[in-house]
């Protein structure tokens, strides 16, 4: 019998269902939308709740059959109960002692911190052309989680179960005829599970001229040997050296030592082509002096990126090979990503920021409408009548 697995979830909930229970009824349904019709499926979640919330009782066969179905669920599910029925307990007796009876409040899950949050500090990080696939493990990737980890198990001839989990933690699982589908069919589900109740950050468009500086190799290379040659100090006078040496009494311009009679300019790093040992003469004192200018260029021009609001540095297709290695170097010491794009000479550089998921949100959350030049938060349905 084909399975048309197309329907939408969503529909199957009631007016006035308990979020609780909706949670884990719409979890059951993702789970095994591909394996029974519709009709049977909305009916069998309905007794699995009967079974695991209102304590129903049924024959045999179905309690069995529940149990089967249920069993990668009943495990968080009853633990969550259990922690939810020791704070209430203790809860109430401090009441007890203090003369207060009043029920004790339960806090609203509101910010993807809170120690009840499915995933603590994990925020879906979306745009309109990943598949889930590209979606969570780019999401896990902001929170600084690993990837999500997929346990196999083949349960007949031609069909396989895939247990998704993240951070250890089981999240749910899918079904294929291959490995391959199964894995598909599994991201997939997780995706459709955890969109209504978790944050969401959309991202702008990636690749809009709003977002990105871009540089063409004449900014990088000038040869007016008179100007390039002058040491740029805009990244030095950053740095920890320079402050020290500030507090001595040292000033721009005079040389260090006692009567000033030392070096003047920070010392320069020259990079000797691959293979060649540092005795080597016969380097080119015309290619070094060009990669010494190049190499300052763009240091003046990687700072000015990361302290800009920009999320994208590009540069043209024009780079050497060597200067794309100062490039990926230099983005390793700041903490940047750095890919390259095409193939031979014709690769075109882009250098990205790495953000982080928890900075975004905050940031995010205090402004009116949550959003904007690069980022909109979304937030889960479940807290749409909650005040943030």
């Amino acid at each position: 019998m084909d399975i048309d697995p197309s329907w939408d979830v969503d529909k199957h909930k009631g007016e006035h269902e308990n979020e609780t229970h909706w949670e884990y009824r719409r979890k059951f349904l993702i789970m095994y939308k591909h394996s029974y019709p519709e009709d049977r499926l909305v009916g069998l979640s309905q007794t699995f709740i009967n079974i695991e919330f209102m304590g129903c009782k049924y024959n045999q066969p179905v309690m069995e059959l529940i149990e089967n179905l249920s069993d990668c669920l009943v495990g968080g599910l009853r633990e969550r109960r259990k922690k939810l029925f020791q704070t209430k307990f203790v809860k109430a007796s401090s009441d007890e002692v203090s003369g207060n009876n009043q029920a004790a409040s339960i806090q609203p899950i509101d910010s993807p911190y809170h120690p009840e949050y499915i995933l603590p500090g994990f925020i879906i990080i979306e745009n309109n052309i990943e598949d889930p696939i590209q979606i969570l493990e780019r999401s896990c990737s902001y929170a600084g989680y690993a990837i999500p980890v997929i346990k196999y198990e083949q349960i007949a001839p031609s069909n396989f179960k895939a247990e998704l989990y993240i951070q250890n933690k089981f999240i749910i699982n899918g079904m294929g005829t291959k490995k391959k589908l199964s894995r598909k069919d599994v991201f997939k589900n997780c995706y459709e599970y955890l969109k209504p109740i978790c944050f969401t950050i959309k991202l702008k468009n990636e690749n809009s001229k709003e977002q990105q500086m871009i540089i063409d190799k004449d900014e990088l290379v000038d040869f007016n040997t008179e100007t390039d040659l002058s040491t740029d100090t805009t990244m030095i006078n950053n740095g920890v050296g320079y402050k020290l040496l500030k507090l001595m009494g040292w000033n721009d311009g005079i040389g260090l030592g006692k009567h000033n009679q030392g070096c003047v300019d920070p010392i320069q790093i020259i990079k000797h082509p691959k293979n060649v040992g540092f005795g080597n003469t016969d380097l080119s004192s015309e290619d070094s002096a060009k990669e010494k200018r190049f190499q300052k260029k763009f240091q003046k021009h990687l700072y000015t990126f990361v302290n800009s609001s920009k999320q994208k540095l590009s540069f043209s297709t024009e780079l050497t090979k060597e200067e794309r290695q100062i490039v990926h170097t230099s983005c390793m010491r700041y903490n940047l990503k750095a890919k390259s794009y095409g193939q031979s000479e014709n690769k075109l550089m882009v250098i990205s920021k790495k953000p982080n998921s928890g900075d975004i949100f905050k940031e995010l959350i205090n402004i009116s409408g949550h959003e904007n030049d690069y980022y909109s938060l979304i937030i889960p349905t479940s807290l749409l009548n909650v005040t943030l």
